[in-house]
């Protein structure tokens, strides 16, 4: 019983603290986006329809996301789902957090994802150990960095938690050493000493002239939110956007500054963009959206990011990241299976889960949900 309670306590607390912080960025987002657009008269009615349907799981605060999402889109419903809802209730319901970090683990991607092209992995670091490419054998750090220097551009990125972008780094090889994100390195070691563990380096990809054309220097993806349903468990795509990295940028996730463009269920562009800040743009680095202009490959990759979310039984919700190299070939780059970003499909496409919303409401008011506690001291 005591044990039982320290858990539920330590849980609160937990919510409490992730509750607050959603709650300051709802507030920074809302002042951003309040300055160049007012609410209408909508918000009120939907705002007790909000009240009604998310009962027992909304808070006190979690109004600013509707209304975010309401200014940002033009539609307003009350079906959209919070930031505060979604990672305190939702997700941890869908998917099992006690599997999610180690099946988000790109080191480990090979031994469960098949039949789909991945990025050319040179080195895999696995808790200090070192492996060259897909192999199960230990490999010396000399020969490591013997394979390494003969390549004159390489990514290096963490194997878990690089969400956002984080500590992705484009290595360039230079007469008198590297440059890694504008830092002057004198040799492969001192690159491999700065990320210590759990990493993973690979060849860099060139992206198809299509999705170059908005950005040249990041690799612009797609990103699929995938569900499968708590009723039927047939995989859905909920809602898809094309991401595009500002320019000079390797990456194109919101948080280093990019942008998401809107797509259609058909993958056309909408004409229309966002940030994470809630700003509106109808061109991405100078190049304007096209509105109705279709995504190369699109029916394709809809096809490859179904087929990945069955290797991930652990998971109803996830996000897929695919981008098409100079070849045509569509690359898997990324599977998000926690803390996934929600706020950009609810802001260009609408409310997250759409006619699927009252089987995940009433799934989530019945079923417990999962808490991990996955750090290190």
């Amino acid at each position: 019983m005591r044990v039982q309670l320290e858990r539920k306590l330590l849980v609160r607390l937990y919510d409490r603290k992730k509750y607050i912080s959603l709650v300051i960025k709802a507030k920074r987002i809302l002042k951003n986006i309040s300055k160049k657009c007012l609410l209408n008269d909508n918000y009120g009615r939907v705002k007790k329809d909000f009240n009604r349907k998310w009962a027992g799981l909304r808070g006190c605060f979690d109004f600013y996301w509707l209304k975010i999402y309401g200014i940002v889109s033009g539609d307003w419903s009350p079906e959209y789902v919070p930031e505060t809802i979604y990672y305190l209730h939702i997700e941890p319901r869908l998917n099992n957090k006690m599997f999610s970090k180690a099946y988000s683990d790109k080191n480990m991607y090979h031994y469960y994802v098949k039949d789909i092209m991945m990025p050319i992995t040179l080195v895999r670091n696995v808790e200090g150990v070192f492996y060259e490419k897909y192999s199960n054998r230990h490999s010396e750090k000399g020969r490591v960095i013997n394979v390494l220097e003969s390549y004159n551009r390489f990514i290096i990125k963490p194997s878990i938690e690089s969400g956002g972008g984080r500590n992705v780094a484009l290595c360039v090889k230079y007469s008198d050493g590297y440059q890694m994100s504008g830092r002057h390195i004198k040799s492969v070691e001192e690159i491999l000493n700065l990320y210590r563990k759990n990493y993973l380096i690979q060849e860099v990809i060139e992206s198809h002239p299509f999705f170059a054309a908005f950005n040249p220097s990041s690799v612009n993806t797609v990103r699929f939110l995938i569900y499968r349903s708590v009723v039927d468990e047939t995989v859905k795509i909920l809602h898809s956007v094309f991401r595009v990295g500002i320019t000079g940028s390797i990456t194109d996730n919101q948080a280093s500054g990019g942008y998401a463009c809107g797509l259609t269920k058909e993958g056309c562009l909408t004409g229309r963009a966002v940030n994470k800040k809630g700003d509106i743009y109808d061109n991405v680095n100078g190049v304007r959206l096209e509105k109705g202009l279709k995504l190369l490959k699109y029916d394709e990759m809809i096809y490859e990011a179904k087929k990945i979310a069955y290797f991930f039984p652990y998971s109803r919700l996830m996000g897929i990241d695919l981008c098409v190299d100079k070849e045509g070939r569509i690359v898997l780059i990324e599977i998000n299976n926690q803390n996934n970003e929600i706020n950009f499909f609810q802001m260009l496409n609408g409310p997250l889960f759409g006619d699927y919303t009252d089987e995940v409401i009433k799934f989530c008011r019945s079923e417990k949900k999962s808490f991990v506690i996955d750090f290190t001291i």
